[in-house]
């Protein structure tokens, strides 16, 4: 199946005269702006590589637009996730928890009830993410491959046919990531890589199924590469891209995918193979999906990270190469149009006041902003399918998702399973002790003594409450939450796992630091705590992944109160 067919457009608009010579500054400006027309794909491609607009805005999501074309049925539903990272829910403390993979498994169950021949893939770090809060990867190697183990049996009721890994699922080694592809029924594509001592490789690099009388062939491109360059202990990578290539020659199916675990420049060069009709982008560790992109060869598909939601893509197989027809792209296409629509019309604005600039060039200004409004005209039905087509649109799992029963249980049990591990295997995990001479942390009560109105305040603020939302989840010994729920963690003196005695919560000296020498001597010269914390302070917590709402200066503002502050009413 061959290949990318932009819609149809109709003529270019003739492009301008030369400017004349009547200033420097206005002949380069015509210089710069004499842009061919972009194809339709060729738009969707300078949003995505420019970064402007690439995103799906809230209104792009599952937006409807009013479609003129009779397209024939699909034969084909591809539903696209990228980059997991291991995330089976998201953080609870955003403004909009986006994902979980139990709202994921209740989105892909209503999709196959639509009697749509499926194939669900993926592309990126499935099974880990990296280190949890303190960055103690040997502490936490449990609990992380307890939490693997519900994510491979989870996949399975998935229903996913196969993933290329990345090289955070070799994290505990390549022997762990062997068993779990081995007790998957995942097919696991990475051409040209093995692992070293292995008898039957659980790593291929394609393979074949037969969905909905298409014969689809699967090709994994996953260089396995690390940050460092480095591929992970016990794993062997033999030109990834050379053995892709030559998996693809091979491949004698109706519909090639590529299923990219790399970087933007590897999925394009795989884009342009022969025989590669859709690319599946993982390893780009952003949030927001792409819109689908093709440059000159196969459909570049992109779900963002973490299971925040998922490309669905419906596809029809014909001779002739593909149409985009997805109202996402279309929309994507009309806001870059929109935006040059607006620059060209302040600069004829600006022009028409301008006795020194020539009257063509302005006839030739105008005609241009006129070809480029009938094109957005154009984008506002559907385009015509002589060929193949693919329709396809991002859907995101906003938090009053559906959510699956089953998958629900499962990750109740898994949460309580790591709480009882971790509560029993780091009992005697106890805090460094302080320097001596050094403050040590006394518990937000203490400060309560002498600061009643501020304890009072604290006590109804979210940072008073932070330790009861991980009790009642069972998630207060899980690596991954207690830091950002507690006080003074793994700092001397102060808390660990398990060792939270007066110090669960966000406490006073989360941003006044350690408060012993200040209890010993309140009214003394020097506070000895922290009076103006910095951003740093917070950032620990209160980044983008958990705190996607945080601005320094607005939450300073909101917690100086009355008595925390300021003066006292």
């Amino acid at each position: 199946m061959r290949r990318s067919q932009t819609s149809p457009r109709g003529a270019p608009p003739p492009g301008p005269p030369g400017p004349e010579t009547r200033g420097p500054g206005f002949a380069r400006f015509i210089r710069a702006i004499r842009l061919r027309r972009p194809t339709y794909f060729a738009v969707a491609a300078l949003v995505l590589l420019t970064g402007s607009g690439g995103s799906c805005s809230e209104q792009q999501r599952e937006q409807t637009v009013p479609e003129s074309a009779q397209l024939p049925a699909p034969q084909l539903r591809l539903l696209v996730l990228t980059d997991l990272d291991g995330y089976l829910e998201p953080c609870g403390c955003t403004s909009r928890p986006l994902g979980g993979i139990d709202r994921m498994a209740a989105r892909v169950a209503a999709l196959r009830e639509d009697d749509v021949p499926t194939l669900m893939v993926m592309a990126g770090d499935v099974f880990f993410h990296g280190a949890p809060h303190g960055g103690d990867m040997e502490r936490a190697r449990d609990q992380e491959l307890f939490r693997a183990e519900t994510l491979r049996e989870i996949l399975d009721r998935l229903d996913v046919a196969a993933a290329a890994p990345g090289p955070l699922d070799f994290s505990f080694g390549a022997d762990r990531f062997a068993a779990l592809a081995r007790a998957s029924d995942v097919r696991w594509l990475a051409a040209g890589a093995s692992i070293e001592g292995e008898e039957e490789p659980v790593l291929a690099p394609s393979t074949t199924v037969e969905v909905g009388g298409l014969t689809v062939g699967l090709v994994g491109f996953a260089p396995l590469a690390g940050a460092d360059g480095a591929t992970p202990d016990g794993v062997r990578v033999d030109d990834a891209f050379a053995a892709g290539r030559a998996a693809v020659e091979a491949m004698d199916a109706d519909v090639v995918i590529a299923l990219v675990a790399g970087d933007r420049r590897l999925s394009r060069r795989v884009a342009r193979l022969d025989g590669v009709d859709f690319v599946v982008q993982g390893g780009l560790d952003q949030a927001d999906a792409n819109v689908p992109v093709s440059t000159d060869g196969a459909v570049i598909l992109h779900a963002g990270r973490q299971g925040q939601g998922l490309v669905v893509a419906d596809v029809h197989h014909a001779e002739g190469g593909w149409t985009d027809v997805s109202a996402w792209s279309r929309e994507a296409s009309r806001e870059h149009l929109r935006s040059r629509i607006e620059s060209l019309e302040a600069r004829i604005e600006q022009w028409e006041g301008d006795d020194s600039v020539a009257e063509a060039d302005l006839q030739t200004q105008r005609r241009r902003l006129a070809s480029l409004r009938s094109e957005l005209r154009a984008l506002e039905a559907r385009p015509e399918a002589s060929g193949g087509y693919v329709d396809a649109r991002y859907l995101e799992l906003p938090p009053d998702s559906p959510r699956d029963d089953a998958i629900r249980q499962l990750m109740g049990r898994l949460d309580r399973r790591v709480n009882e591990h971790n509560r029993e295997l780091f009992a005697d995990w106890t805090p460094e002790p302080a320097p001596e001479g050094a403050a040590r942390y006394v518990g937000s009560e203490r400060c309560g003594t002498c600061h009643a109105s501020a304890m009072t305040w604290w006590r109804g603020h979210p940072h008073g409450r932070a330790y009861a939302t991980l009790e009642t989840r069972h998630k207060n010994f899980n690596l991954s939450c207690v830091g950002c729920h507690v006080t003074g963690y793994l700092q001397p003196g102060g808390s660990t796992v398990t060792h939270t005695e007066n110090l669960t919560n966000v406490g006073c000296e989360s941003c006044h630091g350690p408060g012993s020498a200040h209890v010993s001597d309140p009214s003394g010269a020097e506070p000895n705590v922290v009076l103006a914390p910095e951003e740093r302070t917070c950032t620990g917590c209160h980044n983008e992944e958990h705190s996607d709402t945080f601005r320094f200066d607005t939450y300073r503002q909101m917690v100086m109160v009355p008595g925390h502050g300021r003066p006292a009413d």
